[in-house]
């Protein structure tokens, strides 16, 4: 695979996982703000999109991605589905 191909093909996959900002530097952002200058600016010299800052203004706080645990699917509902479970762990 030439090495452009890949490289592209990380970035891409690098691109799929959301990251978040610590709430320090959040906070920081914000304060630059409040300090008088413009989004647009602090959009520019943070790197970072206006619309990220303007709803960090709404919410600074970081959003929890799951509100609730995770529950479990039962088997019946996996087969009637057409996924097979295999329970089996021992090594072959």
């Amino acid at each position: 695979m030439p090495l452009l191909a890949l490289y592209s093909q990380t970035i891409k996959n690098v691109r799929q996982y959301k990251m978040s900002y610590s709430e320090h530097f959040r906070r920081k952002v914000i304060a630059k703000i409040e300090d008088a200058y413009s989004i647009r600016a602090v959009s520019a010299q943070f790197e970072i999109d206006k619309n990220t800052i303007l709803s960090w203004k709404k919410r600074i706080g970081i959003k929890k991605t799951r509100p609730r645990k995770p529950f479990k699917i039962d088997d019946d509902a996996l087969r009637r589905l057409g996924i097979t479970v295999k329970k089996d762990l021992t090594p072959p």
